[in-house]
C-alpha cells in the first residue's frame, strides 16, 4: 500500500533506514525485550525493501525479459552474501559482537544513502489519483487471484516457503550438531553464494527461453532431494555438495514468482510481489515456529546433562 502511494524508492530507503538501525542497536541491547524489538524493526525494514525492491524491477520490466531483469538484482544479493558472511564469521571472532553489528548498520546506512542518491523513482501517483488504503490494496488482489493457474502458483509459493523456511531452521541445528565454528560457518555462507552467483544467470536465460515452469518444478524437485538427505549428512565434506544442490534448487524454485507476474494481467504485475510475499511468509511462519520448539528442547536436553 505505501509503495503504491508514495513510491518505490521511500520505501526502498526507509526499509534499508530500518535494517540498519536494527542491527546496529544489537551491539546496545541489554535484554532479550531489546533484543526483540530490534528484531521487530530488521523484520520491517527487511519486508519493506524486499517487497519496494520486487515491485521496482516489475516496473521496469515485461514478461519477456522479466527472469533476466530480475536477474542482476538477485545477482547483487548473491554478491554480498559472498563477502558478507564471511567477514561476519571472521569479525565475530575476532572484533565482537558489538564493533561487527555495529559495521553492519554502518554499511546498511550507507546503502540507504546511495539507493537515495543514485535510484530513479519508477512509480509515481498520477494527478488526480487518490491514495489507496490498506482494504483497497487487498480489494486491489482480488481480480489477480480469480485467476485459477495464478492460485496455483501462489500455493506452490506457499508450499515452497514451508519448506525453505523449514530448512533455514534446520541448516543451524546441524551445523551446532558438527561443531562448525563462526568462521566455517560463513565460509559456507559464502560458497552458497558463489553457487547462486554462477547458476542465477544461466537460470534467468533458460527461464525466458523455455519458460518459467520448465526450471521451476526440476529445482522443486532439486531442492526437495536435497533437504531429505541434510539430516543423514555426518560430516562437512557431505555437507557441502548437499548445500550446492539447495543452493542451485532455490534459485530454480525462485522463477515461480516471475512466473506469477506474467500470469497476472499486465497492469496488475506490480502487485505481484507484495501479494507473493503477504502470502508466502504465511507458509514461513510454521516452519519458524517449529524450529524455536526444536531448539528450545535442545536447550533444555543440554541444561539437564549439565545438571
Amino acid at each position: 500500500m505505501l509503495s503504491d502511494a508514495y513510491g518505490r524508492k521511500p520505501l526502498l530507503v526507509m526499509g534499508l533506514m530500518s535494517i540498519a538501525t536494527g542491527i546496529a542497536g544489537v551491539a546496545f541491547a541489554t535484554c532479550y525485550e531489546q533484543l526483540m524489538v530490534l528484531r521487530l524493526a530488521i523484520g520491517l525494514g527487511v519486508a519493506s525493501t524486499f517487497t519496494s525492491a520486487g515491485m521496482y524491477v516489475t516496473d521496469i520490466s515485461h514478461p519477456l525479459n522479466s527472469a533476466r531483469t530480475r536477474a542482476p538484482m538477485q545477482m547483487g544479493m548473491s554478491a554480498g552474501l559472498l563477502i558478507g558472511p564471511a567477514c561476519g564469521g571472521y569479525l565475530l571472532e575476532n572484533v565482537g559482537l558489538e564493533l561487527m553489528s555495529l559495521g553492519v548498520g554502518a554499511s546498511s546506512f550507507c546503502t540507504a544513502l546511495c539507493v537515495f542518491a543514485l535510484l530513479p523513482e519508477t512509480h509515481r501517483l498520477r494527478p488526480g489519483e487518490r491514495q489507496r488504503g490498506v482494504l483497497d490494496t487487498l480489494k486491489s488482489w482480488a481480480p489477480i487471484l480469480s485467476l485459477k493457474p495464478f492460485r496455483q502458483m501462489i500455493s506452490f509459493g506457499w508450499c515452497y516457503n514451508a519448506a525453505f523456511w523449514g530448512a533455514a531452521a534446520l541448516i543451524p541445528l546441524i551445523y551446532v550438531d558438527l561443531a562448525l565454528s563462526p568462521a566455517v560457518v560463513g565460509g559456507l555462507s559464502t560458497a552458497n553464494a558463489l553457487v547462486s552467483l554462477s547458476v542465477t544467470p544461466l537460470v534467468a536465460k533458460t527461464a525466458d527461453r523455455f519458460g518459467k515452469m520448465q526450471v521451476v518444478l526440476p529445482g522443486a524437485l532439486l531442492y526437495g532431494v536435497s533437504l531429505m538427505m541434510v539430516p543423514q549428512v555426518t560430516t562437512l565434506i557431505e555437507l557441502l555438495p548437499v548445500l550446492a544442490a539447495m543452493q542451485i534448487g532455490a534459485c530454480m524454485c525462485g522463477q515461480a514468482q516471475m512466473h506469477a507476474m506474467d500470469l497476472a494481467p499486465v497492469k496488475d504485475r506490480a502487485k505481484v510481489p507484495s501479494l507473493w510475499n503477504t502470502f508466502g511468509d504465511t507458509g514461513a511462519s510454521p516452519a519458524r515456529t517449529g524450529r524455536w520448539a526444536r531448539v528450545s528442547e535442545r536447550e533444555r536436553a543440554r541444561a539437564a546433562c549439565c545438571g
